[in-house]
């Protein structure tokens, strides 16, 4: 998402975790971790330019 220049995609996330607790990424490289309280995820998603669609998927 963070390289995307065109920004034509949509983001969809579960229900479960956008509102998780903390949330772990890969950040470009898939031997490191970095976690986001969701206060800070939620401000993550506030600024970056695509829209969000949480969804509920199946448990």
């Amino acid at each position: 998402m963070i390289n995307n220049k065109d920004h034509d995609i949509e983001f969809y996330i579960d229900a479960e975790i956008y509102n998780a607790e903390l949330v772990n990424f890969h950040p470009n490289i898939n031997t490191a971790s970095l976690s986001l309280s969701r206060d800070m995820f939620h401000k993550y998603l506030e600024v970056i330019p695509y829209e969000t669609h949480i969804v509920h998927l199946a448990s």
